[in-house]
């Protein structure tokens, strides 16, 4: 292991590289003294050392000082902000819904990915008592957005929201449309299936796969059979994907399915079917 003291005097050298690396290798002594070091990295002047700070630290179990990283939420680098963001939904606390709150009002509409990451992250840390100020962003203009707002309120588990988010089924967007089917499914089932319907007889590559996403998150057998045709759709990154849902979903028939996909032209369909069918056959010995 090389000594600390030499690694302490890489974080102040004039190659961004080479404190990049300083970083790295305080994250593998992991000392209390060697974590210090790396929330000092976090102001560096390298956007580069200070994402590798960022990194190594959020990945930490036992990180748990994050003040140090709320500064970054106004960082002069995006990818840096979203990090930011992220990692404050996964390991902050109620009390830093105000804060995540006013970052999303000031950051530009331009700035999706972190748009969409705060509320993600608000998703995380929100109670009931912000589901009045989670609403709205169901109207927001930008998809992933919308889409993130909705599984937000949908961890929330009530159905004062089902009004809101079901004139989401008719979305633009696939996985706008796709995560409503998912939030409305115990309340609307009917109404979800029709959508489900149109979205696997759609012609469209994206919205097949957001059919195929939803129906495997409900686990619901009428849904999961609705996706079976797109098991000999034209496009195979369309018939792998309904083959990982059926085998993780064993709630119908899917031995004749998965045998014909055995055999399929491409290679990487066939794989997963066999693979599929290997499971199968465990569940059935059990």
């Amino acid at each position: 292991m090389e000594d600390i003291e030499l690694i302490r005097q890489e974080l102040s050298d004039e190659n961004p590289y080479t404190r990049s690396n300083a970083v790295a290798k305080l994250a593998q002594i992991g000392s209390k003294e060697a974590v210090a070091l790396m929330g000092r990295a976090l102001k560096d002047e390298n956007p580069k050392v200070r994402y590798a700070a960022l990194s190594k630290l959020v990945a930490r179990d036992d990180f748990d000082n994050v003040d140090s990283l709320l500064p970054l939420l106004d960082d002069e680098n995006e990818t840096i902000r979203v990090q930011c963001a992220s990692a404050l939904g996964r390991l902050g606390s109620p009390e830093l819904v105000e804060t995540l709150f006013s970052h999303l009002e000031k950051a530009p509409q331009d700035e999706s990915k972190l748009r969409a990451t705060l509320v993600q992250s608000l998703g995380d840390l929100c109670t009931m008592k912000e589901l009045d100020r989670l609403l709205p962003i169901l109207d927001d203009k930008d998809d992933r957005v919308r889409a993130n707002a909705i599984e937000a309120i949908d961890a929330l588990y009530r159905n004062d929201f089902v009004p809101k988010i079901k004139g989401l089924l008719e979305d633009g967007n696939n996985r706008v449309r796709g995560n409503a089917i998912v939030a409305l499914w115990r309340y609307s089932p009917k109404d979800c299936l029709g959508v489900l319907k149109d979205m696997v007889n759609s012609g469209n590559k994206w919205f097949k796969l957001s059919a195929v996403w939803a129906a495997g998150e409900t686990k619901a057998p009428e849904a999961l059979s609705e996706i079976v045709p797109l098991a000999d759709d034209a496009d195979s990154d369309v018939r792998i994907f309904v083959i990982k849902t059926i085998a993780k979903n064993f709630k119908i028939d899917a031995r004749a399915i998965l045998d014909e996909a055995s055999n399929d032209d491409d290679t990487t369909v066939a794989y997963y079917a066999r693979k599929a069918l290997d499971s199968l056959e465990g569940k059935e010995d059990n």
